[in-house]
């Protein structure tokens, strides 16, 4: 927009004091909208222009610092080159001390997930397009607790819950590791707004339930496994037995079969030599 000005235009300084900007966003995935509020919202931006001044730098620096949710410090770092038609930027920022409850009213209906405990320190490095952002998220906390809810956001998933709580620690400790942002897509009909929340949106995600949940999952997912092979197992044995008993019924038949064949053989043949000699005795008295 500041390209489309036609004529040399620079503002050295630009200053925003002692404002409210409140975020509010409804989508279809979300069950409600996420509001998000900064308060004694101060910004200072330097040399806004149009990029039509021969020689002059075309860089905007902006800095913000402002109250996040009412309760936490949050400063800001945001630039990006008006002469640079590839509309790229670079925006970072820092939060410290933010009870995890204050971020609920807008991981709750996004997430359906609610946190407790304390973030110590959030930090984030996102760069981006007009396609979309990259970057690192950084979140140290203690005591951190997290409620995965249903979809409608009412019950608490307690199997799941349990899983992820196991799974995280309540305390980040001093240097807890970076998560990856990655290939997260702005919606051409929103803001720059909706593009760099959609980032914090991420990196809230993979810290609170999104490395937890999938080790939980795959936890469940191999639990469910071995189940079912036990029950292929136990079912195989079963077959196994099943065949073994009508294997051992047939042999038991067929030895039967054979015991009561072999005593009439037997009779048969005891018939025989009696008669032969019944006729050796006769002819011997004759």
């Amino acid at each position: 927009m500041l390209r489309t000005i036609k004529i040399p235009f620079t503002v050295n300084n630009l200053n925003v004091k002692n404002s409210i900007l409140v975020y509010e966003e409804d989508t279809p995935e979300s069950a409600g909208p996420g509001k998000l509020t900064f308060s004694n919202f101060n910004m200072n931006v330097k040399n806004l222009n149009s990029a039509k001044a021969k020689g002059k730098p075309t860089r905007v620096d902006i800095k913000i610092d402002c109250s996040f949710m009412n309760l936490a410090p949050l400063s800001v770092n945001w630039n990006f080159d008006v002469a640079d038609r590839r509309d790229i930027f670079t925006i970072s920022g820092r939060t410290t001390n933010l009870p995890a409850q204050g971020i609920n009213p807008f991981i709750r209906p996004y997430l359906h997930v609610t946190a407790t405990g304390t973030i110590q320190e959030m930090l984030f490095n996102f760069k981006g397009n007009p396609k979309g952002l990259n970057g690192s998220f950084n979140l140290r906390h203690k005591d951190l607790k997290v409620a995965i809810l249903d979809k409608n956001n009412r019950e608490k998933k307690g199997f799941l819950t349990a899983v992820a709580n196991l799974l995280v620690k309540s305390d980040s400790g001093k240097l807890p590791e970076d998560v990856t942002v990655e290939d997260v897509e702005r919606d051409p009909t929103k803001s720059f707004f909706n593009l760099f929340w959609k980032g914090i949106e991420q990196g809230l995600k993979k810290t609170l339930i999104g490395i937890n949940i999938d080790k939980a999952k795959k936890t469940v997912d191999h639990a469910k496994t071995k189940v079912e092979n036990v029950k292929e197992d136990v079912k195989g044995m079963k077959q196994s037995v099943k065949e073994i008993s009508q294997a051992a019924k047939k042999n038991t038949n067929e030895k039967d079969k054979e015991a009561e064949k072999q005593p009439k053989e037997e009779k048969e043949k005891k018939g025989f030599l009696k008669g032969v000699f019944k006729k050796k005795e006769k002819s011997g008295t004759e």
